[in-house]
């Protein structure tokens, strides 16, 4: 993750100094350098996409992960509970109950 923000952050700095150059092009009237110029922008922004997709696919696989492990987690709680329970029953006597109640 942090090797991607930093991809992202050099791209963006490098783009930030291209926009600068563009700027000075175009007030000196080169429109030829601000073509140019402008292309490596557009290039620089759709770089930083492809990061961005991935950061995001490993936050949504990491979020699926979390979630399983809380999934299995509850099924041991569940599958204990349960066992708890049937050794609860067998202990009981439903007769004895029923004597004592009335």
């Amino acid at each position: 993750m942090r090797k991607t923000d930093g991809q992202i952050r050099k791209i963006r700095q490098e783009e930030q100094k291209v926009v600068i150059e563009m700027k000075k092009a175009a007030k000196s009237g080169d429109q030829f350098a601000v073509k140019t110029l402008a292309k490596h922008v557009l290039h620089a922004r759709k770089s930083v996409k492809q990061p961005l997709t991935g950061k995001t696919r490993m936050n949504s696989i990491s979020m699926q992960l979390q979630h399983q492990a809380a999934t299995l987690k509850a099924v041991g709680v569940m599958n204990k509970s349960t066992e708890i329970m049937a050794g609860m029953n067998a202990l009981m006597n439903i007769g004895d109950m029923r004597e004592a109640m009335m």
